[in-house]
């Protein structure tokens, strides 16, 4: 018989405890909470993860956090004022 492949989800709470759990216990409170929704946020992009079938599944799963951060990012910065640059286009005021 075939061997039974595990679900996305399944396989990133796995990851999740089994490679991260001490990396986990380690950060302070308010940063495990971050870790968690970093986790959360790949599991969001669990049928394209799957779908890409990766020998490292460490990779999607890190393309999709990056996604969501990116989602995010841009989100904020629609709500942001633009002002006018020195060249005279329309720029987003952004302080890093």
């Amino acid at each position: 018989m075939g061997r039974t492949i595990i679900p996305f989800n399944r396989l990133v709470q796995r990851i999740k405890e089994e490679n991260w759990g001490k990396f986990r216990r380690a950060l302070r409170r308010e940063d495990q909470e971050r870790l968690d929704a970093l986790f959360e946020m790949a599991r969001h992009h669990a049928g394209p993860a799957a779908y890409a079938s990766r020998p490292n599944p460490m990779e999607p799963i890190l393309l999709g956090m990056l996604i969501e951060l990116l989602r995010r990012i841009e989100a904020l910065e629609e709500h942001l004022p633009r002002h006018e640059g020195s060249n005279g286009h329309a720029q987003q005021a952004v302080d890093l």
